[in-house]
């Protein structure tokens, strides 16, 4: 039977899996990897006992060639590095890199949201934030990676992690409420409780600040989603993913959905579907195993799937099996 070890490798996080024919079984939780010697501690640990066709690493941030990770803002220590070759080497079997919103889109287009769409859009707001386009023809997929997070709307304000000023990421992503709220509320926040949590349940209450906060937010996701929308007319649906977006949903929803209505270019998108991911957190582990067969179709002995352009746009002709 197929099996691919998969990893949804983001900002704060490591997520380890196996996904066989579509169904997925997690295997390990724990934070981001600071290194790969790490990294591929973790997944020896993990896989010791299974039998897997190769690796498929999902990483946020800009990969390229199926092979490396060229920049990632929250995953600085893996700048650079041929990480694909590296645990190939350690483990003694294939491996892929794939932008971890690459991968999302994919499952979405094949299992989710995006399986009835000529073109949609996949929006995560987690630590950070990111986004793919997906777009399907009569005989092939593409996926195109962007980085909403980091476009700059708001010069000289906060200083991303991308190292510049007024980036969206340094206003609304999960990340920066979370670093905002610790600065802002310190030791209201019982020990233990993620600030986010401490947010929802302000805002549950009716707790005004909460509210306004979700506001401010959800007017700047908008902001960068109406941004994303004028890159394509066709776009039929916005597919939400991520821990931040899925859990504040509700109280975003309104000065999202005002900010696109107000920026949106095309009359199409402003009254576009927001569907929150059914998939989440499971989408990227499946993306990425698509992503794996796909790329071990070509020469025999190839492990490089046909991910090429510095901007990791993915074009896939078949169906994964």
């Amino acid at each position: 039977m197929s099996q691919v070890a998969t990893a949804d490798l983001g900002g704060s996080k490591l997520s380890l899996a196996l996904v066989t024919s579509g169904l997925v079984v997690p295997l390990h939780r724990s934070r981001s990897p600071q290194s790969v010697e790490q990294l591929v501690c973790e997944l020896q640990k993990a896989l010791r006992f299974a039998d897997c066709d190769g690796v498929a690493l999902a990483v946020a941030g800009i990969t390229r060639n199926g092979r490396e990770v060229i920049e990632s803002p929250n995953l600085s220590q893996f700048n650079g590095v041929p990480l694909a070759s590296l645990v190939e080497q350690s483990l003694g079997t294939p491996c892929v890199v794939v932008n971890d919103m690459v991968a999302a889109a994919l499952a979405e287009g094949e299992y989710g949201e995006l399986t009835s769409v000529k073109a949609g859009l996949v929006f995560t707001n987690s630590t950070g934030i990111g986004g793919s386009i997906f777009m399907r023809t009569r005989c092939e997929r593409r996926t195109l990676a962007c980085e909403p997070g980091h476009m700059v709307l708001w010069p000289g304000g906060p200083v991303c992690s991308c190292g510049r000023r007024g980036c969206v990421e340094a206003v609304c992503s999960g990340g920066a409420v979370r670093r905002e709220l610790e600065a802002q509320f310190g030791g209201r926040i019982p020990a233990g409780m993620d600030p986010s949590q401490f947010l929802d349940e302000a805002a549950v209450r009716g707790e005004p600040w909460a509210i306004q906060k979700y506001s401010e937010i959800g007017w700047a996701m908008g902001l960068a989603l109406a941004n994303c929308l004028n890159l394509h007319s066709e776009i039929e649906r916005i597919v939400l993913t991520g821990t931040f977006a899925m859990r504040g949903d509700s109280f975003l929803r309104t000065s999202t959905q005002r900010a696109i209505r107000e920026h949106a270019m095309f009359v199409n998108h402003r009254s576009i579907a927001i569907e929150p991911s059914k998939l989440w957190p499971n989408g990227a582990h499946l993306g990425a195993a698509i992503a794996f067969y796909e790329g071990n179709k070509g020469s025999e002995g190839s492990h490089i799937p046909a991910i090429g352009s510095i901007e990791t746009d993915y074009l896939c002709a078949s169906s994964p099996p």
